[in-house]
């Protein structure tokens, strides 16, 4: 299932930024442009808020990404982004699960390098494949 949605991004939990990561199978696949929003990192988690107050947790491949001075360096399968506070970008990603998935016993099946804090609130897992900074 691929996400698509008109996306902010913003941080919950601590004030340093500590992306969820994962190690992503080889064979993950394109994805899908999910749209475009603002970047707010306010530290801990990095979640997506779609329109109409979705929320989505976005999870990041281990080896693509970075946290450098206050922001997210991610490398696409052929360029490399920095995202960072207030910035415009398009997110593609696929969804792995969601909050609810998980409330009902079905904990959703991730790899993780790094877990996502307890303290993050979201609807949606994405699984972050491209990023593209507008502007």
């Amino acid at each position: 299932m691929v996400a698509s949605a008109l996306l902010t991004l913003t941080a919950c939990g601590g004030s340093d930024i500590s992306p969820a990561t994962y190690d992503a199978p080889a064979d993950a696949g394109s994805a899908a442009l999910a749209g475009e929003g603002t970047v707010d990192l306010d530290g801990g988690c990095v979640v997506v808020e779609a329109e109409g107050g979705k929320r989505m947790l976005l999870a990041w491949p281990d080896d693509r990404v970075a946290v450098e001075d206050g922001s997210i360096r991610f490398e696409n399968e052929t360029s490399e982004v920095v995202v960072s506070d207030g910035d415009t970008v398009t997110i593609g990603g696929t969804t792995l699960g969601s909050a609810e998935d998980e409330a009902e016993g079905g904990a959703v099946e991730v790899d993780w390098v790094e877990e996502p804090d307890d303290s993050c609130e979201y609807d949606e897992l994405v699984g972050v494949e491209s990023v593209t900074k507008d502007g």
